[in-house]
């Protein structure tokens, strides 16, 4: 074995090291999707309330009119 190549246990070790590494980013990664779902359906229901308030309102306008 070659004194400057590491050790299978330090290989292991590297390797165990960069998974929880990219598994910490993968969690970061589906925290922010999950915040920004988050925010759109937030910003879908005001638009939907708001869009439901001037049907209502233009409908109470017609009928005025008529």
């Amino acid at each position: 074995m070659n004194p400057l190549e590491p050790s299978t246990e330090e290989q292991a070790a590297l390797f165990a090291e960069q998974m929880r590494h990219a598994l910490d980013l993968l969690r970061a990664e589906v925290n922010a999707l999950r915040a920004l779902h988050e925010h759109d359906m937030e910003m879908c229901h005001h638009r939907l309330g708001s869009l439901e308030t001037s049907s209502r309102d233009h409908e109470l306008r017609i009928r005025a009119d008529t």
